[in-house]
């Protein structure tokens, strides 16, 4: 009886700072993480056969390269290479950089998005941008990879071979998005994520 001495526990999110009723264009892609975890690839091999078969795909990049400078990512050769040319990529038309923002203005341009577009092979422990998508109504699609999987409870979640395909569908699909919406805000919420707590500590399944 008692607290287990390991639990598994989670994230969560501060589900309302998440807006509402935020004009949203469907064909709009957002990626939210660093460049480092698949920014490449989405721009080089999967970007252009996007915008090849619909022609008004928009895809906005976030998060910047201050991170990886401070901590030196950016200072080796094979880094820097990389860094420059992601720099050249984001210049195809559609493509708009915008760097680091700040958490109010990320969530704001998350809801305006149609798909959070994040092919990564990284093995992501939680991923809290998982949460945040789905929370402001940005469909995932993604690599079924590391922890994302449990965090992507909707969306898609397929394989390099599929990732276009799917993404196109998800520009093209509303049914279901306000439901992804209200479940995420309130199931994967801080007060959620207390309430399992205090129900671990009561001795109740939590």
């Amino acid at each position: 009886s008692g607290i287990p001495k390991v639990y598994s526990g989670r994230n969560g999110i501060d589900a309302w700072e998440m807006p509402w009723a935020i004009p949203r264009n469907p064909l709009k892609m957002v990626y939210v993480s660093t460049p480092f975890r698949g920014l490449g690839s989405l721009l080089s091999k999967y970007y252009p056969r996007i915008k090849e078969r619909v022609k008004e795909a928009e895809l906005h990049c976030y998060y910047g390269w201050e991170s990886a400078d401070k901590l030196g990512a950016t200072s080796t050769p094979e880094g820097r290479a990389f860094k420059e040319t992601v720099m050249e990529l984001v210049k195809q038309p559609g493509v708009t950089w915008h760097g680091r923002i700040g958490q109010p203005d990320l969530y704001r341009e998350v809801a305006s998005a149609g798909v959070w577009s994040y092919p990564s092979d990284h093995r992501e422990e939680h991923c809290i941008s998982a949460y945040v998508a789905q929370a402001c109504g940005a469909w995932p699609v993604v690599f079924p990879v590391g922890a994302l999987p449990q965090s992507v409870i909707f969306g898609w979640k397929v394989g390099p071979e599929s990732f276009v395909d799917a993404v196109i569908e998800a520009m093209h699909t509303e049914d279901g998005r306000e439901q992804m919406m209200d479940w995420t805000r309130l199931w994967t919420s801080w007060d959620d994520v207390a309430s399992s707590w205090e129900r671990l500590w009561k001795g109740c399944p939590a």
